[in-house]
């Protein structure tokens, strides 16, 4: 019961397989192995990752809604770094599928050295291309941060009575969502009024953790003021974790 079994599929989309030069299990195949795994008591593991060259948003939902309704234990949609030495990563590939870039901290990785100088490792991530734009990416990060709260022990029953009811967990979590965009912040609901506000901060946090260039970010937190932001977790947190986290411990 201490192993996972990982579907990294990164899309089910054919057309962004072959964008990526990838192929994966057929999903028909990895149902046949959930039982299997069930028995054995094994943990499984679906990992997404957001934009890669000729995703949409819906192609990407549709993806999500495919391992949910698979009913994999964790199913976690990844950002997109683009890696040294990666094809992705050349200057062709990016002209070719527009891609547009920000940079952030990686959580948790970072140390003052006894110069008084900080260090602090930075990823490249993708947050638009030419079939997916910057709104999408932050809709998408929403959508992450829900199914990270839904995907829990405590909460498995809706997802158990959605399939039940013969609804698309997808389709709940969307229009989830969309209640929570569109709610009154002078609504006398205040559990709705506290769960949008947790909703709306992630947001922000999700666009504020993201920079221009690398060089900004490493001047920036050479202020100690700045760095100690990184020291308390105000910055430089994974920030689906941390709201998942808040959600559980003052929220519940």
């Amino acid at each position: 019961g201490s192993l996972q079994m990982t579907m990294a599929v990164q899309s089910l989309d054919p057309k962004v397989l072959k964008n990526i030069k990838r192929s994966n299990i057929r999903t028909s195949d990895y149902l046949a192995l959930k039982p299997a795994l069930d028995k054995a008591n094994l943990s499984s593991y679906g990992e997404v990752i957001v934009a890669l060259p000729g995703e949409t948003f819906d192609s990407h939902m549709e993806t999500l809604s495919q391992l949910l309704d698979l009913d994999i234990d964790s199913v976690i949609p990844h950002s997109l770094m683009m890696l040294n030495g990666a094809e992705l990563n050349s200057p062709d590939q990016r002209q070719k599928y527009g891609i547009e870039t920000k940079f952030r901290v990686i959580p948790r990785d970072f140390t003052m050295m006894k110069s008084g100088r900080g260090v602090i490792e930075v990823e490249e991530v993708v947050i638009a291309n030419n079939t997916f734009d910057y709104n999408s990416y932050i809709r998408a990060r929403k959508i992450a941060y829900l199914i990270s709260l839904i995907k829990n022990p405590g909460f498995n029953f809706i997802l158990k009575f959605l399939s039940q009811s013969n609804i698309r967990p997808i389709n709940f979590l969307l229009l989830l969502l969309d209640k929570l965009e569109n709610s009154r912040t002078n609504s006398k609901n205040l559990n709705l009024i506290a769960f949008v506000d947790l909703l709306n901060r992630f947001t922000e946090d999700t666009k504020s953790e993201l920079w221009d260039n690398e060089k900004e970010i490493i001047n920036y937190y050479q202020n100690p003021n700045n760095f100690s932001k990184l020291v308390s977790g105000e910055d430089g947190k994974n920030l689906i974790q941390s709201y998942v986290s808040e959600a559980f411990s003052e929220k519940m």
